[in-house]
Order: structure tokens, then C-alpha cells, then sequence
């Protein structure tokens, strides 16, 4: 895994050397075919990941920190996401939703 025992990146090449961020944006420009429906770039992948990041943790702190944010703030806009997705789900499972 080459020198990067330990690393905070988020993709890693074969050798376990963190991606480029050109590189990053060659494998993204390389799936967008697979997505013609939805907008696909590096800002929406960043956002993808630090959502999933506070829907899995629901930790501000340790998302914060993951997101490299410097006010709590910015990273609170990604448990309004995550809180808009539990209310959706709990919407489509209400039982009085039927009626």
C-alpha cells in the first residue's frame, strides 16, 4: 500500500497512492456516459460523500472534520440533506399515508 498506510484520502490508486484531483476528474468525465439523467462532477461527488458521511455518523465534529470545513455551519447544511431524506422515508412508510 506504498507509503500511505494511513490516509484521509478518499480514492486511491492500485499502489494506495491518493488520486489526483485530475485524475479524479478523468475517472468522473469517464462515467458521466453511464448518468446521462443526472449532473455528474466533482462538487456533486464531494457533496455525495459528506452527506453519506453525516447520514452514517450523525457526528457534526467528526463530519466537519472529515469535510475539512472551517465553520460547523457549512457542514450542518448536510444534516438538513440527511434529515429531508429521513423525513421522505418515513413519508413513503406512514401508515396514514395510505388512507
Amino acid at each position: 500500500k506504498g507509503d500511505f498506510d494511513r490516509t484521509d484520502k478518499v480514492f486511491l490508486n492500485k499502489r494506495g497512492y491518493p488520486i489526483t484531483n485530475d485524475g479524479v476528474s478523468a475517472i468522473v468525465n469517464t462515467l458521466k456516459p453511464l448518468f446521462p439523467y443526472k449532473k455528474v462532477n466533482l462538487k456533486v461527488l464531494r457533496s455525495s460523500v459528506i452527506a453519506e458521511k453525516a447520514r452514517e455518523t450523525n457526528d457534526i465534529i467528526s463530519t466537519q472534520n472529515f469535510a475539512r470545513h472551517k465553520w460547523s455551519s457549512t457542514t450542518m447544511k448536510y444534516f438538513d440533506i440527511a434529515t429531508e431524506d429521513l423525513r421522505n422515508e418515513v413519508e413513503k412508510l406512514h401508515p396514514f399515508k395510505k388512507m
